[in-house]
């Protein structure tokens, strides 16, 4: 078990910010003799997924709905459906943003294309390069 600033520390975030995710149920704590808040293994695991949301811009209402999924044994239906359209839309979103991009790199120039294509991990290029092939005719040559 481990207090909250021992907790803080393993995922780096303050203890304020951990007492905000307890205080909204996104996080469980048991608290000890002394009052202390004490966090098992799945509050890290679940603090993690937590920050990894965070950083994919879920809102914390997304994010309490993706934990309830994570840990029930029994899913329903509903909230599946719910997620996935969630999720549908981000794709969606996110497809347009790729377009918009992909248009701004077609007016560079060859030589600045290399070094903008140079500078993205290989796995991003090839996954922008799958969007756009599924949204247009034309390929970025890499």
């Amino acid at each position: 078990m481990l207090r909250i600033g021992e907790l803080a520390e393993a995922c780096h975030v303050s203890k304020r910010t951990i007492d905000y995710y307890t205080r909204l149920g996104l996080l469980n704590c048991r608290r000890s003799d002394s009052n202390y808040r004490l966090y098992d293994q799945e509050s890290v695991s679940d603090l993690r997924f937590i920050i990894q949301c965070k950083n994919n811009n879920m809102t914390l209402d997304e994010i309490k709905n993706r934990l309830i999924l994570r840990k029930s044994d029994e899913i329903k239906q509903e909230e599946v459906h719910i997620q996935v359209e969630v999720i549908a839309n981000k794709i969606e979103f996110l497809q347009a943003e790729v377009e918009e991009l992909y248009a701004a790199v077609k007016k560079m120039n060859e030589k600045d294309q290399k070094v903008l294509f140079g500078n993205i991990k290989p796995e991003t290029a090839a996954f922008l390069q799958s969007l756009i092939s599924n949204t247009t005719q034309d390929i970025i040559t890499i």
